[in-house]
């Protein structure tokens, strides 16, 4: 499926393409100007760039970060490690996969936030596809610091703009992406295919 954003833009297919609820995602662009690289995370934190060896440990930290999510009803497949580990696979698989604007948060060696970034096809977006924070190491700035970084990797690659896709029920990532300067700038409905 490809959603067009405007006569000229289109994003790739992604997993979170393919809802299992009838369901309303919003699209949120923020104009990549002025932008000041971001501060390394303290306290222990490290960023590691995306590497094959990611995948399963990326998997449980996505799985931990949706555990109690109404996300769930929508991508079943997030409610276990496999079926986070499959979508990871997907994301990772497109197209224009930024490896070096995605990656992973260590702390002291626990793997415990990922972000997935990519270069939409054919366009001047950045596209953030997937961030995930394990619950006890929220409100630590660790979201914030991995879309500023993939934000910054968008701008070295000389990209105008950056986006992303939620869904209606994010109303925390509505706020929080918000906060760091994205706008929306319109949705798609989604229906289940019934057979």
């Amino acid at each position: 499926m490809t959603v067009q954003l405007s006569n000229m833009i289109q994003l790739a297919s992604d997993p979170f393409d393919r809802p299992a609820l009838e369901t309303v995602r919003y699209t949120m662009h923020m104009r990549l100007e002025a932008l000041i690289p971001p501060g390394l995370p303290r306290n222990g934190y490290r960023f590691l760039p995306w590497c094959e060896f990611f995948k399963r440990p990326a998997a449980r930290v996505v799985r931990s970060s949706f555990l109690n999510s109404p996300e769930l009803d929508l991508y079943p497949a997030l409610a276990s490690t496999n079926g986070c580990v499959m979508v990871i696979e997907e994301l990772t698989r497109v197209p224009g996969f930024l490896r070096e604007a995605s990656g992973m948060v260590f702390h002291r060696n626990e793997p415990v936030a990922v972000i997935i970034a990519n270069r939409a096809q054919g366009c001047v977006f950045g596209e953030i596809q997937l961030v995930a924070t394990a619950p006890l190491h929220r409100r630590r700035g660790l979201a914030a610091y991995m879309v500023n970084h993939a934000l910054w990797c968008f701008h070295e690659r000389r990209l105008a703009y950056a986006t992303l896709r939620m869904s209606e029920s994010s109303r925390l990532a509505a706020r929080f992406f918000g906060k760091l300067g994205f706008q929306v700038a319109g949705s798609t409905t989604y229906q289940r295919t019934r057979l």
